[in-house]
């Protein structure tokens, strides 16, 4: 009995290859599918010879599988090698599917020049940590809903790309057509006058097929070229909408204002012109008058008085029409003929303007009388009253702006009145003296100008004062 025996042997242990795989990034949908890469690490002299990958209720038996998950979540993936020396090995990892996220935009319409603002639309379960907006290549931004002001018509490609908390990213690229801008231009045939006025708006916009007009809160009009009556007085706002076919729009305002009406009307200047000059030794001159409104009607009908120096007058009536702020030139149907130059022998003309509106009068005739020099000289048409009681009137007549220097003096030669005139405009200056304290006699009265000198007698008459 204790009978024992012995049995020795070697056993050789050999290294093991060491497993590992590599998923792709699980971002994208549940649908897509997912790249499983064998990743072990053979030992010298060996490889992989079988593998066996256990995913979900899924069996691969491949190197490199591909698998698509049922749904979102982590799951258990397995994976078995048998190296060449029939030595295996199994590791065992977890992975997470993650939700998919959605890259999206809208945007309205687009025109140059006009911000326009990129509403994002994304969907992402998972938290976003950033977003990456380029424009086209001209800029970029990081806001959730950025505005960009395209500075030229065309398409251009914008791109959104997002990144979540998983470090996943997706990308959206959509074409944007920048359209062009019309521009919106009007003008009106008058922006001041009295009521009721009509005012005739003359559209001058470009690159537009639509309009909106508003008058105010007054009404509107779709019209291209609409005409609008203001019936009561104030400042009213006329803007104008134009738009082209892409729903690009331009904008612009102007005021009409509405006054009182007032007739006001001004002879700015009296100017000749020679109608004829190819008969040797006559001359056929036009006179020209230069007419100004400035009041705030209409005004039409006119009648002009032509003084020709102390000798001759003459009337004429016409119709131009000239409106409120409006300056115009008017020829009159009558001009001067004379032979072997008897026209120089001419000294001045004066013009007297009257405008014959119904139902207006004029506020203020000071400024509708001009006077011109013919002989290009130094003149002062004969100062009245004379006798003279209170005011003496000296109307003259001068070339060019310039000072005049006007004296008065007694019969025993001395000064009772020396006055010096700056700032006098060409044509007529009337001068308003007042002698009323003046003991009463015989005076002379001296006008200078330019070193010209004109002297008439006045008589003082206090026999009623």
């Amino acid at each position: 009995g204790g009978c024992i025996d012995t049995l020795i042997q070697n056993l050789t242990v050999e290294s093991t290859t060491t497993p590992d795989f590599f998923t792709t990034l699980l971002c994208a949908d549940i649908t897509y599918p997912v790249q499983l890469s064998d990743q072990s690490v053979p030992v010298s002299g060996e490889e992989v010879i079988q593998w066996y990958w256990e995913v979900e209720d899924a069996v691969y038996e491949v190197e490199n599988p591909v698998h698509v998950f049922s749904d979102t979540g982590t799951y258990d993936v397995s994976l078995t090698i048998v190296a060449s020396s029939l030595c295996n090995a199994r590791i065992h990892k977890q992975v997470q599917v993650t939700p998919a996220s959605k890259p999206g935009f809208a945007f309205n319409q687009v025109c140059v020049g006009e911000p326009v603002q990129f509403t994002n639309e994304s969907t992402y379960p998972e938290g976003v940590t950033a977003y990456q907006w380029n424009f086209g290549g001209l800029a970029t931004s990081t806001e959730v809903n950025p505005f960009f002001t395209f500075p030229e018509s065309g398409a251009y490609e914008v791109s959104l790309v997002i990144s979540t908390t998983h470090a996943c990213t997706d990308t959206l690229i959509q074409m944007v057509q920048v359209a062009p801008m019309p521009t919106a231009s009007f003008g009106v045939n008058k922006n001041l006058g009295a009521a009721p006025l009509t005012v005739q708006f003359t559209n001058k916009s470009t690159d537009a097929n639509s309009y909106v007009w508003s008058f105010d809160l007054l009404g509107q009009s779709t019209e291209e070229h609409p005409a609008f009556t203001f019936t009561e007085t104030g400042e009213y706002e006329v803007k104008l909408v134009a738009m082209n076919n892409t729903g690009c729009a331009d904008t612009i305002v102007q005021k009409i204002k509405v006054v009182a009406p007032v007739l006001s009307t001004a002879l700015k200047n009296i100017s000749l012109k020679a109608l004829d000059t190819s008969l040797p030794g006559n001359t056929n001159q036009e006179i020209i008058l230069t007419l100004s409104n400035l009041g705030t009607v209409t005004a039409q009908h006119w009648v002009v008085e032509i003084a020709i120096d102390d000798a001759l007058t003459i009337h004429e009536a016409f119709e131009q029409v000239v409106e409120p702020g409006e300056t115009v030139n008017y020829s009159l149907s009558f001009s001067f003929f004379e032979k072997e130059n008897t026209f120089d022998k001419i000294r001045y003309l004066c013009a007297t303007l009257f405008s014959k509106e119904e139902n207006f009068s004029e506020i203020d005739l000071s400024n509708n009388k001009f006077c011109i020099n013919i002989d290009n000289s130094f003149f002062s048409v004969t100062p009245y009253p004379n006798p003279v009681r209170g005011e003496l009137t000296v109307p003259v007549i001068l070339q060019e702006k310039d000072v005049v220097n006007i004296t008065i003096e007694n019969l025993v030669g001395s000064f009772v009145r020396d006055q010096t005139f700056t700032g006098m405009q060409k044509g007529l200056n009337t001068f308003v003296l007042d002698v009323s304290t003046f003991p009463g006699g015989i005076y002379m009265l001296q006008l200078t100008y330019k070193g010209k000198v004109k002297t008439y007698k006045i008589l003082v008459n206090i026999s009623d004062q």
